[in-house]
């Protein structure tokens, strides 16, 4: 009986420190790889966001500026401050020349690397929209964090 008990003791065994070692550093190389990639992903999809909501006011502006309107407050528009932008006092700036600007600047929760980017859209004369990013004011900003349209 004891012969068993030894030869079952014997052949339960566990890892070794250094296999556990090899294992946390092959872990630690895919985390320092995967990281950065996940930082990008969230950076771009922010961006799109907040692009996303500027956008969402274009139809509202078209209706008011149907209407006659030549300056429109952040009441009439229905404006509600994103979470990922800084407060604005104006959303919408009619220009002189009969352009209108919905601009944001980004801030709020999100990244600290894309604080200080401008998202613009912008109404011509003739009722084109286009849009407008400007990151060159924030340390973390990508060309390719812009959306497909802009």
């Amino acid at each position: 009986m004891m012969r068993y008990e030894l030869s079952l003791w014997n052949s339960i065994r566990g890892f070794t420190l250094v296999e556990l070692m090899v294992v946390l550093a092959i872990i630690g190389i895919l985390a320092a790889l995967a990281i950065p990639i996940y930082q990008d992903h969230v950076n771009a999809t922010q961006v799109r966001i907040l692009y996303a909501e500027v956008a969402g006011y274009k139809t509202v502006v078209e209706e008011k500026i149907a209407d006659g309107k030549k300056a429109i407050s952040n009441e009439e528009l229905g404006f509600m401050q994103p979470r990922l932008a800084d407060p604005v006092a104006t959303f919408v700036t009619f220009g002189p020349d009969g352009t209108v600007i919905l601009s944001l600047l980004m801030g709020g929760t999100a990244n600290a690397s894309l604080t200080g980017v401008s998202i613009s859209t912008i109404r011509s004369v003739s009722g084109i929209w286009r849009c407008t990013i400007d990151g060159s004011s924030a340390a973390g900003w990508k060309d390719r964090y812009r959306p497909v349209d802009c």
